[in-house]
């Protein structure tokens, strides 16, 4: 989410006349977009503000914007008083108007918004695009900031989703991914009866889209009406990114994730049934209080079962305003080293076996830019989200390219050109 922030905040301001540097000592403003969801990334963006606070000596702007912002709000200019603009991600949209005028006092600008969505500023540069449907989140998980950080779920106006995506198309984007803290959610607000399942399948029959993917979903929401639009529509993503966080019940109800581990594996084994080539990915919070050995193991177990393409894996952090705050912090650091350890070695083996099992098959890849290490390469995607790289031409960007797949490395799967047709 926080990258299509940036990429819409950027272009609004390239829009209005201001140039994008490389080196932030020739800015005449650095605006910084947080994460709060660990500490590590709330430290990260802090440190790297505070690096350049000697800028202020020749004028230049330090902002500070998106989640940890509409966290702490004024604290941050106590604890940081070099920052000029603090501005929490439902008020992003109006930063260029801020800067437009000499920054003669503090400001900070947090809380909910009615019209929290950015405008999207027409562009000829790209294929494929990010295009948040919701803000924030109503499950309150008693780890996440997320409801305090973004607020309460707010859903896009369905029309102004379909025109948006639609204005895109004609200007040349060819793949959409539908962004939210949990899609699955959309709709939950209207009056009206639009779910996420309505709008994906509207999204699909717009002409000349031709790929349609989305992040992220709850097992809790995933319905089987959303699996059968997927698997009906030939133009959506063959990947369910759905968070498991927990292989173990007890832990899942202290997190108040609010479905069991059979209900995730029935969703699993649900979306594999009605489509046996789909690639389902995931995340697991380790070492959340009152993890024992037993409860990790179970969540090894389910990694093991599952067989996930690809594992996102986080330590847990207290994060301050959430239920779990309040709790011990009592798996120590070491172990939950050991247990990330022990978890990335078992996924790591499993995607390999998984990317490995693409070689000497023909799969169909949207192309999305040009390798920047590899010359005359180009990096794409197959149907199930893998990256894939491949040699070709630029007039291949933007089409789907039937691909030969040979072998895998670095992440990537690795092909030959068999043929362009879309």
């Amino acid at each position: 989410m926080n990258f299509a922030d940036a990429e819409r905040l950027r272009r609004v301001l390239v829009g209005s006349g201001w140039k994008e540097t490389e080196n932030p000592e020739e800015a005449s403003a650095l605006l910084a977009i947080s994460c709060s969801i660990r500490q590590k990334a709330e430290n990260r963006v802090l440190s790297f503000l505070s690096s350049y606070k000697h800028l202020k000596k020749k004028g230049t702007v330090l902002c500070l914007l998106g989640c940890t912002a509409n966290l702490y709000g004024e604290e941050i200019l106590k604890r940081f008083p070099f920052i000029d603009v603090v501005c929490g991600p439902n008020h992003i949209s109006y930063i260029p108007q801020i800067l437009e005028n000499p920054i003669t006092k503090k400001m900070v600008l947090t809380g909910e918004n009615s019209s929290p969505f950015m405008e999207l500023v027409e562009s000829n540069e790209e294929t494929s695009m990010m295009i948040p449907i919701t803000k924030g989140c109503n499950n309150f998980c008693s780890y996440c900031v997320v409801p305090m950080a973004r607020g309460r779920l707010q859903s896009k106006d369905p029309q102004k989703i379909l025109k948006e995506i639609k204005s895109s198309v004609n200007r040349g984007v060819r793949y959409v991914v539908l962004l939210g803290q949990n899609v699955n959610e959309y709709g939950k607000d209207f009056k009206n009866k639009c779910d996420f399942g309505d709008l994906l399948s509207d999204v699909c029959k717009i002409n000349g889209l031709l790929r349609v993917g989305f992040l992220t979903s709850h097992p809790e929401d995933t319905s089987k009406k959303i699996l059968q639009i997927m698997a009906e529509n030939q133009n959506v993503i063959r990947r369910l990114h759905i968070p498991l966080q927990s292989g173990s019940n007890k832990i899942l109800r202290n997190m108040n994730r609010k479905y069991t581990v059979e209900k995730f594996l029935n969703v699993v084994e649900m979306a594999r049934n009605l489509m046996p080539d789909i690639s389902i990915t995931s995340d697991i919070l380790l070492g959340f209080p009152e993890e024992t050995d037993s409860d990790f193991n179970e969540t090894l177990k389910i990694v093991e079962k599952v067989r996930f393409s690809e594992l996102y894996i986080f330590k847990y952090s207290p994060r301050p305003g959430t239920k779990a705050y309040l709790l011990k912090d009592n798996v120590s650091k070491e172990e939950k080293e050991h247990r990330h350890r022990t978890l990335l070695e078992t996924q790591k083996k499993i995607s390999n076996e998984i990317m490995q099992s693409f070689s000497g098959k023909t799969c169909e890849v949207f192309i999305e830019r040009k390798s920047i290490k590899k010359q005359n390469h180009f990096i794409g995607k197959n149907i199930q989200d893998f990256p894939v790289i491949l040699e070709g031409t630029e007039d291949i960007i933007g089409k789907i390219v039937r691909t030969k797949i040979f072998n895998h490395s670095d992440g990537f799967l690795c092909g030959s050109k068999l043929e362009e047709y879309q």
